[in-house]
């Protein structure tokens, strides 16, 4: 459930950021994010740790029961996103191997 601070008018956004930190290893290989509706933007980013960074990462998406995917370039980074705009109902979703 999310909470406002007060009521939003129509066609009004509200921003929101959701920040996870594990204290223990965690060895998941994927996130993902449910749109149940249409969403002006959509945003997924996950950092990793710079002495353990995958190999590879790809973003994906599945709308309808199709899923489309494609790979993304760290370029010696450590973070990868995922941005979608004009996004839903549907799954985005980033996901990695070493």
């Amino acid at each position: 459930e999310l909470v406002l601070d007060r009521e939003l008018a129509k066609g009004e956004t509200c921003p929101y950021e959701l920040s996870i930190e594990l204290a223990e290893p965690f060895e998941e290989t994927w996130v993902d994010h449910y749109a149940a509706r249409r969403l002006t933007e959509l945003l997924l980013w996950v950092r990793f740790d710079p002495d353990r960074v995958p190999t590879h990462v790809e973003r994906y998406t599945v709308d309808g029961g199709d899923e489309r995917s494609e790979k993304l370039d760290l370029r010696n980074g450590s973070s990868a996103h995922a941005l979608a705009r004009g996004f839903g109902p549907g799954v985005l979703g980033l996901r990695w191997g070493w």
